[in-house]
């Protein structure tokens, strides 16, 4: 199967290549602009709206039920909003549509920067290979034959009014619009109850919808309360995380025992407004998983890695020199309310170190727990 110009059994291969090999892994994810983890990407694109094997929710699975929130209002002949209630027409940019459009764009971005990955990675090993021009103007005619873009893989926008042409689409918004015939009705008879006498239905949304707003600003603030606290790097200078991480984000998760040089577990804001869990040892990234403030707030976000407790290292580079060295299973577990859990195995019963704020900055290589 074919999404634009890259086949799934390309996104198969770039996947399994990136599990087993460190370094195009950390290219993967240099080069990769969509949100969220190329991992995470790799996988939705072969297993659509299921999560990934560590419980990050696809994006996409959303889709639906916004797109049912569109469908759920009558269409005029020009394609808008249909007035409802008696003081005017509902604006054609409701909440609904934004949502959908918003979505719909970011599904649109992050298939595009998959895209690109793919293609490029791939590109990289057939040279390395011996493919030549040969195998890249293969790869450019199969991108030009598609005659679609990378995010077909999703549909076409959506509008309030879009209706599908194939026998199965067809179907299933039929089934969509008889729910949304019953959910517009009860919405619309909701709106002129509540909204006073002569005031704009649109603004009457807004005002009811100021306390939700205010009560979810306060959910992902406290989500994210860990980036609040003050740094204590040597010398002011942040772990080197790489470009993608905001410097000024980054802060240490206290209690991450066992500790060792070099070994460390960070959070950090990503470019592009996502968060990541980063567990780092001998200055380079071992896992990392990422979300938005918004899926954090309201899943959480959880990492696993395996690092070594006791490798030897190489004073002049940082890297390990011990290849007997002892490893043990970190998992770090970000809560919704904002707390962060580092808990470390290597037999059956976990040593569990809570992390809180501390009240004060905490001397260099302290553990608080």
């Amino acid at each position: 199967m074919k999404f634009g110009g890259v086949t799934t059994e390309q996104v198969q291969e770039l996947r399994d290549s990136v599990l087993t090999d460190a370094v195009k892994l950390a290219d993967a994810r240099e080069a990769y602009r969509g949100s969220g983890d190329v991992l995470d990407a790799l996988w939705w694109r072969l297993h659509p709206f299921t999560p990934t094997p560590a419980g990050t929710p696809d994006p996409g699975a959303a889709l639906p039920a916004r797109q049912a929130r569109v469908y759920a209002r009558p269409c005029t002949a020009t394609g808008g909003v249909a007035p409802t209630g008696a003081a005017g027409p509902v604006s054609t940019l409701a909440a609904a549509e934004q949502e959908l459009r918003a979505l719909e764009q970011r599904l649109a971005l992050d298939a595009a920067a998959l895209d690109s990955v793919v293609e490029r990675m791939l590109a990289v090993a057939t040279v390395g290979t011996g493919g030549g021009a040969a195998a890249t103007d293969a790869q450019a005619a199969a991108r030009d034959g598609a005659g679609v873009g990378a995010a077909a893989r999703r549909g076409p926008p959506l509008t309030a009014c879009s209706r599908g042409t194939s026998g199965r689409r067809w179907r299933r918004g039929l089934s969509v619009f008889a729910l949304g015939a019953v959910v517009g009705s009860v919405c619309a008879a909701l709106a002129a109850t509540v909204a006073p006498w002569g005031a704009e239905p649109q603004a009457a949304a807004d005002a009811a919808s100021a306390p939700a707003d205010t009560a979810v600003d306060a959910t992902t603030a406290a989500a994210l309360r860990i980036f609040t606290a003050a740094t204590n790097w040597p010398d002011d200078a942040p772990p080197p995380l790489g470009a993608e991480y905001d410097p000024a984000s980054i802060r240490s998760v206290l209690g991450a025992a066992p500790w060792s040089p070099g070994y460390g577990v960070y959070v950090a804001h990503r470019v592009g407004g996502d968060v990541c869990i980063i567990v780092q040892q001998n200055h380079r990234s071992v896992q990392t998983a990422c979300t938005s403030p918004a899926t954090l707030a309201d899943r959480g976000l959880t990492v696993q890695a395996s690092v070594a407790t006791n490798a030897a290292t190489n004073a002049e580079d940082g890297t390990a020199t011990d290849a007997t060295a002892d490893a043990v299973l970190v998992t770090v577990d970000w809560r919704p309310d904002g707390s962060i859990v580092a808990q470390t195995s290597a037999t059956e019963t976990p040593a569990v170190t809570p992390y809180d704020l501390p009240a004060a900055p905490a001397p260099l290589g302290e553990f608080r727990s």
